[in-house]
């Protein structure tokens, strides 16, 4: 597990957060978060490199939304990595999260949360969202 800062300002910081995110890590995760979290008004984090997900690690990502909403700062999730997309399917969270979901074309059969998803036409990726 290993965090990579993209960026970092007072307004926004940006979190690539690589490898697995399961109940073993999630004290070290929560850590890192939270170091960051109160001293940036929107918090962004890349979910690109997450290899394995649990259900704590999915538990945290809703608490951190919940938790920014009751304070009224901004949390987005970016680059869904596909275990993140698998467990955002499994509880039916993609609105709960609220926030854009990218899934490839050929990544579309795995997920059941068709609904919301639409083709955007003219981009060369042919990526559903």
């Amino acid at each position: 597990m290993e965090f990579a800062i993209v960026s970092k300002s007072s307004a926004e910081t940006e979190i690539k957060v690589i490898g697995d995110c399961t109940i073993y890590n999630a004290q070290q995760i929560k850590t890192f978060l939270d170091e960051h979290y109160f001293v940036t008004d929107h918090l962004v984090l890349n979910l690109a490199g997450v290899d394995e997900v649990d259900s704590s690690f999915f538990q945290l990502l809703v608490a951190i939304k919940k938790d920014a909403t009751r304070i009224k700062k901004r949390v987005s999730y970016i680059s869904h990595s596909l275990p993140v997309l698998k467990y955002i399917d499994l509880y039916g969270a993609a609105a709960l999260l609220g926030d854009r979901i990218v899934v490839k074309k050929e990544d579309r059969e795995k997920f059941d949360f068709k609904y919301g998803l639409k083709i955007v036409k003219g981009e060369p990726s042919n990526e559903s969202r």
